[in-house]
Order: structure tokens, then sequence, then C-alpha cells
């Protein structure tokens, strides 16, 4: 893959996760239950993805595809408990999307 089509995946990626943060604060979520259980599950959920998308830099498209993974576990927090706490699934998955950015590698010049 061309560091063009890279770039290009990315950003699609990238603008999904932002999307997700749009649509969670554009729809109405159901009233937060009492229990956290489900939120702290899915916010676990939403590490490991990111973290397993840094463990295989190598293959940038699983990466990509496993942070918006990570991303979509907010979305689905905010949908089932409504809690304001699915915004924090969001964080891990913007930060290794951040670090999966296509540069330049070293010696191609």
């Amino acid at each position: 893959m061309t560091r063009r089509t890279k770039l290009i995946v990315w950003l699609a990626m990238l603008w999904a996760i932002v999307m997700y943060c749009v649509v969670m604060r554009l729809l109405p979520a159901p009233s937060a239950p009492r229990d956290n259980s489900l939120d702290n599950v899915l916010l676990a959920a939403s590490v490991a993805l990111a973290g397993a998308s840094l463990a295989i830099r190598s293959r940038f498209l699983v990466a990509v595809i496993l942070c918006d993974a990570a991303a979509a576990m907010g979305l689905v927090s905010w949908f089932v408990t409504g809690s304001p706490r699915s915004f924090y699934c969001l964080v891990p998955a913007i930060l290794a999307m951040l670090v999966h950015f296509p540069g330049e590698k070293a010696g191609s010049h």
C-alpha cells in the first residue's frame, strides 16, 4: 500500500471516530443505569483493542480497523448505558489512531 493510500484510509478512519463523537452528542441516549459494570467492560475492551492495534503496527489496515473498533465500543456504550463515561472509550482509539499516522519511512528519500 502506498503512503498516499494509507493517508486516505487513515483520514477516513479518523473521520469515522469523529463522527461517532458527533452522533453521541446529537442523539439522545437512554437514562444512565446505576450500575457501571457494562460501561467498565466496554472501556476495558476499547483500551484492549487500541493496545492490540499498537502491537501490530506493521499491519496498517488491521491496526486502524482495531482503532475504529475501539471507538465503536464507546458508541455501543452510549446507546446501551447512556453514560457520559462512554466518551472515555474514544480517547484510546484517537490516541492509537494518531500513533498510526502514515509518516515517511526512514531512508525513503
